[in-house]
């Protein structure tokens, strides 16, 4: 009897230590990053994408119709700096809602601050640098929307991932601050200027709102269009000092590598937006942020 009782014991000894080696094994797994993983939890997983592997893969807007409220109810934080460093990812993730697994794509930018304008909250502690995120795809993407890489400045408009509820990709792991609407929340700098969707224009001044009058000819206008991506409109005698022309072009080819991009449709899409002096910039949307938070 004792030796039965012996048997039992080593059995149920061993079946316990075979359930706390594997569970130790897919913990060491969910805690061990693979080359390429920058995130993994039990339902995520965040792998960066190969560089060039898709070039047409772009930024995406989410935003919807515009509604102030609707568009400015939901963030927290307004900074202005510089993009650093820029990867592409795409997240695995299960949605508990619908009981159905899903993917996307993301841009994730290092952004160091150089003003923080707004914020709602101290959990960012004045940090130097920021992870932030938006969705990305190679498919329904809008030439307007603007090119996020090294080197280029911004005003940025988000709320912090700690914040998101409901979040299947489990963001706030592996970045700081996400931005839903890319055409409202994302301002792109032109000299000494920001680049702003004629959607604000209603909302500005007209000392403080620059039409885009270029001071060029349309045979200008034309050259410019057809010459490689790396000729400025300077180069074709063109009034343009904060460089708008030049950040619209490279929107419209990256676009589409295949896209000829015709002295019409830069001009169309020069009118289209508007370069806005950076503190009236700055002011406005803080005070949309503000009033509707």
């Amino acid at each position: 009897m004792r030796k039965r009782v012996f048997i039992i014991v080593g059995f149920l000894l061993l079946f316990l230590v075979g359930i706390g080696i594997a569970e130790l094994v897919e913990f060491v797994k969910l805690n061990t990053l693979e080359p390429g993983e920058i995130y993994k939890s039990k339902n995520v997983r965040v792998v960066e994408l190969e560089p060039g592997l898709d070039p047409k893969i772009r930024i995406i807007d989410a935003g919807g119709t515009y509604d102030e409220k609707v568009a400015f109810s939901d963030t927290t934080v307004v900074v202005t700096g510089t993009v650093t460093k820029v990867q592409e990812v795409e997240a695995f993730f299960y949605y508990e809602e619908f009981k159905m697994h899903g993917s996307s794509k993301m841009t994730i930018f290092e952004f160091a601050v150089d003003e923080y304008l707004y914020t709602a909250s101290d959990a960012l502690s004045g940090k130097e640098t920021l992870r932030i995120g938006t969705w990305s795809s190679s498919y329904n993407t809008h030439f307007s929307l603007p090119i996020i890489k090294e080197g280029k400045s911004f005003l940025v408009i988000c709320k912090l991932t700690s914040e998101i509820k409901n979040d299947s990709a489990h963001k706030k792991e592996y970045m700081d601050c996400w931005i839903d609407s890319p055409f409202l929340h994302l301002h792109e700098g032109a000299g000494s200027k920001y680049i702003l969707d004629n959607i604000f224009a209603h909302y500005l001044s007209p000392e403080d709102l620059s039409i885009n009058v270029l001071g060029a000819n349309e045979e200008q206008i034309k050259a410019y269009a057809r010459a490689d991506e790396d000729n400025t409109a300077s180069k074709f005698g063109i009034n343009d000092p904060n460089g708008l022309l030049d950040v619209l072009k490279e929107r419209l080819i990256s676009w589409d590598k295949d896209r000829h991009v015709s002295g019409d449709s830069l001009l169309s899409y020069a009118q289209e937006c508007y370069t806005v002096d950076k503190k009236a910039a700055k002011d406005l949307l803080v005070e949309l942020v503000k009033r509707n938070n």
